[in-house]
Formats: C-alpha cells, structure tokens, sequence
C-alpha cells in the first residue's frame, strides 16, 4: 500500500526493489505485485512496473545514489 501511495504522489513509470525481497525472487515479487495492483489508483494500472533489481545488492544503493547526485 505504501508503494502505490508513492506511485500517486510522483507518478513513477518504474519501481526497482533490492534487498531481501529482490533476493528471494518471485516467491515474494508475485504476491507483492498482485497486492501493489489492488492498491494502485485506477489511473496508474498498466502504468508503472514493480521490479527487482538485477543488480548486486552492494552495488545498487552505490548506483542510486551516484545517480542522484548527478541531478
């Protein structure tokens, strides 16, 4: 829920997870997926993708930052 609510606030196209629960693969993004759905405004279905990170883990809060720092 709190995602979606992000989503209504700054209207992302994408939302890239890391961590535990882009570790654990679909066992958790599935689910997590389907509930960010129910949640989102009507408006943003189909709009905004819900994604881990393909990325190591040590390397995309590096990366994340970087990047904003070049804003």
């Amino acid at each position: 829920m709190g995602l979606a609510n992000a989503v209504a606030i700054t209207g992302p196209e994408r939302i890239v997870l890391f961590g535990g629960i882009a570790r654990n693969g679909e066992l958790l993004m599935a689910p997590l997926r389907e509930r960010f759905r129910e949640s989102l405004l009507n408006i943003y279905h189909g709009r905004v993708d819900l994604v881990a990170s393909a990325l190591p883990e040590d390397d995309a809060a590096i990366l994340g930052a970087a990047a904003l720092a070049t804003l």
